[in-house]
């Protein structure tokens, strides 16, 4: 009687040892899920711990129920999204997206969400790796990304397309003094187009915001940065390498002005106006706040 005990004891501790990572992410997710709609982007970091690396070696990634996978997917790529700097969370992603390939059970939107979170963290080789792995799912060719020897060091760091899209080279956009405009914009995003058309078509503002704007997206689009170059008539468009390089500035809404002078944010203006008359009088004001002379309004 007492061995049978002893025997159901270890039964259900090992039981217990299995189901504890299956509920503990399906509890994580809630939270990332609940995270997102409250917007409280400080928690993602916090919740990538909810899913320590023992969870993602590969005899406990190969024991999940499939629900349980999908779910690790789900959780690990929204952390990632949110927290776009961090490699580590992106190879924590890149692990559980391996599993389901392995098993063969990975969609469309598995490769391109894992495509776009090494993008996020930079991570160019697994990025391309991916590429070359599954070429009908991601159809997008990366730039050559260039390193200049020595590399650029400190904030405000950016990759300048070449005008073939062929190359991606990192460089400093030296905001460091004077004063400066940050358009924090999305590629496709409608409003940041109509943003720069009404800007630049205001013959006080424009050549002001021409001659001492950069617009920087973080999202690595090269089809996209080109498009917007198109567009607008601007070059001055860059990639951010990692939020990191911009104190200061939230390059995760489009469109966001920040204004600076000696290399700190002095004050911002976020979104753009239907009516666009109240919109360019705030851009005047931050303009104005830098230490920039626009002339009277028209």
């Amino acid at each position: 009687m007492k061995n049978y005990k002893l025997l159901f004891a270890v039964a259900v501790l090992l039981l217990g040892g299995c189901a504890g990572p299956e509920k503990r992410i399906d509890k994580t997710l809630e939270a990332v899920t609940a995270a997102q709609k409250a917007k409280d982007m400080p928690a993602f970091e916090g919740l990538a711990g909810k899913i320590p690396d023992a969870y993602l070696e590969p005899e406990r990634l190969a024991a999940y129920p499939r629900e349980t996978l999908t779910s690790l997917c789900t959780a690990l790529w929204k952390i990632a999204f949110f927290t776009p700097d961090s490699e580590a969370n992106a190879l924590k992603m890149e692990k559980a997206v391996k599993e389901k390939v392995r098993r063969g059970i990975f969609d469309t939107d598995d490769i391109e969400r894992m495509y776009s979170t090494l993008l996020n963290a930079r991570l160019f080789d697994k990025a391309s790796e991916l590429q070359e792995r599954f070429p009908a799912i991601i159809t997008e060719k990366l730039p050559e990304i260039v390193v200049p020897e020595p590399a650029p060091t400190g904030n405000w760091l950016a990759y300048e397309l070449s005008s073939d899209v062929k190359t991606a080279r990192l460089r400093s956009l030296r905001l460091h003094r004077g004063a400066h405009m940050i358009m924090a914009m999305m590629p496709g995003c409608g409003v940041s187009a109509r943003a720069v058309r009404e800007i630049m078509g205001d013959p006080a503002l424009g050549p002001l915001f021409e001659a001492g704007t950069v617009l920087v997206t973080r999202r690595f689009d090269a089809a996209g940065v080109t498009e917007t170059k198109a567009a607008t008539g601007l070059e001055r468009v860059y990639i951010a390498r990692k939020s990191a390089d911009f104190p200061g500035v939230n390059l995760m809404t489009s469109p966001w002005i920040f204004f600076l002078k000696d290399g700190k944010v002095v004050s911002d203006m976020r979104g753009w106006a239907d009516e666009g008359a109240h919109s360019l009088k705030r851009l005047r004001r931050g303009m104005q706040e830098i230490g920039l002379k626009p002339p009277p309004a028209y």
